[in-house]
């Protein structure tokens, strides 16, 4: 708020004018932008290094497909830093929900059998009820600025494949 003043309130009522205060506050629109990005309290992921993400997003498989796909939209819509959707996440990539959905199971087992133990994946996930205000008990992802400005830095160089152009999930 920049527009404070102090006005004088029998003590005997300040607790119940705080209250009311914190009402009309909480009531009013969502201040930050859809580019914002607010301290949800919820670390992200950290980076992988750029070599295993160049490798990752050039195997000729379904799980990088779809990983380039995600990264491709969050990137040029401004998205990152924000908790989306896998219903968002499926619009924005051309991919049914279940494809989605299930992309992070494939992407886990590619980490497990390719990169050390305890990676992370690229980007974070909460359930809807971990985020602020709670959003149900959907899942949303969260591709960090750091690693969106990442992706864009390397995505000229990841190799583009035929099966990026022909094979549909």
């Amino acid at each position: 708020m920049s527009n404070l003043i102090t006005i004088d309130v029998p003590s005997e009522i300040v607790d119940e004018v705080r209250r009311f205060a914190a009402f009309l506050i909480a009531d009013q629109p969502n201040p930050l932008s859809r580019t914002a990005v607010p301290d949800d309290g919820i670390p992200d992921y950290p980076l992988w290094p750029d070599e295993q993400v160049e490798r990752f997003a050039s195997a000729p498989t379904t799980t990088a497909r779809v990983y380039v796909r995600i990264m491709d939209a969050v990137v040029e819509r401004g998205a990152a830093g924000q908790w989306l959707s896998i219903a968002e996440l499926a619009e924005w990539t051309g991919q049914t929900p279940s494809v989605i959905s299930t992309f992070r199971t494939h992407l886990y087992r590619y980490i497990n059998a390719h990169l050390p133990e305890g990676t992370l994946a690229p980007f974070t996930r909460a359930t809807g009820q971990d985020l602020r205000p709670t959003r149900g008990r959907e899942v949303y992802y969260r591709i960090s600025p750091a690693c969106a400005e990442q992706w864009t830095r390397l995505r000229d160089g990841i190799e583009r494949t035929s099966i990026f152009d022909r094979k549909e999930s």
